[in-house]
């Protein structure tokens, strides 16, 4: 029997974790990125090092990864996951080529965390097959997905989404299209403030991350989670936004900023709010 196949484009920490979650499932996964390189394989090690996974994982999940570029990316997929940076001008491009190379049954989902997926659908012929899959990270361990219904999004799509969703254990969740949606709204508000309460000298980064934890029964800290997704990622998310809203509530704290500045942009590169050795 054939393995049913999704497509990931971009495989950065979000693209990564999303091809793992399909891949751990018994979906062949194609990794879809510019150079076609096997960008799974490095992720994987790392996790297998950390001890996130089995070794008997790691080879499940090697074994359904296909990696390719755009240009030889065949289509033949029935979900294919836009998970590129949080850019309109790249998901647009994106977006181009997937309705290009896939059938007119692929459903065509973005991860965007920030801007209105009927936005993004504006490229596409058939924008009733557009949708919006929005995970958390690290995506591996959070079981939730925002489903986001674009204007011309059709109840067909998004009863696969949620489908889709609960294929790979995670709880979907219907939200209307705004910027922002639900998630990413709460999210950015209390890491923009842990930043500033940091910034202003009320509290270390551990302080201030062990209270929200304790205080409002959050898994991980604001500014740990800032490290983790990047802070380079958050200040894109928070600028996207205020652009987006023209309000002044998502203009970002200076010293994530600043951080972005120095290259102090999270775990990724071993330094930002906190320091890392592994």
């Amino acid at each position: 029997m054939n393995k049913r196949r999704v497509a990931v484009i971009g495989i950065g920490l979000m693209g990564q974790g999303i091809a793992h979650c399909f891949a751990r499932y018994g979906f062949e996964v194609i990794t879809v990125t510019r150079k076609g390189e096997n960008k799974m394989k490095p992720y994987l090690e790392k996790e297998l090092r950390k001890k996130h996974i089995t070794q008997e994982e790691f080879n499940q999940v090697l074994s359904n990864i296909v990696p390719v570029t755009m240009e030889d990316f065949d289509g033949d997929v029935e979900l294919a996951i836009e998970a590129v940076h949080e850019q309109k001008d790249l998901k647009h491009e994106v977006f181009k080529k997937l309705e290009e190379k896939c059938h007119a049954e692929t459903i065509l989902a973005t991860t965007t965390s920030t801007i209105p997926v009927g936005f993004i659908a504006q490229v596409v012929t058939n924008k009733s097959r557009v949708v919006g899959m929005h995970f958390c990270s690290p995506v591996t361990r959070m079981t939730i997905v925002e489903v986001i219904k674009g204007a011309e999004t059709s109840e067909e799509t998004i009863v696969k989404a949620k489908e889709y969703s609960l294929l790979i254990n995670k709880e979907p969740l219907v939200v209307k299209d705004f910027p922002g949606f639900v998630i990413s709204r709460l999210v950015q508000a209390v890491v923009n403030e842990a930043a500033l309460i940091y910034m202003q000298g009320v509290a270390d980064a551990e302080t201030i991350d062990r209270a929200a934890q304790i205080g409002m029964s959050l898994p991980v800290g604001p500014l740990k989670l800032a490290d983790l997704v990047g802070i380079d990622v958050a200040l894109r998310g928070l600028d996207s936004m205020r652009e987006m809203m023209g309000d002044d509530r998502y203009n970002a704290s200076p010293v994530i900023r600043q951080k972005v500045y120095e290259g102090h942009i999270g775990r990724k590169v071993g330094k930002g709010f906190y320091e890392y050795n592994d």
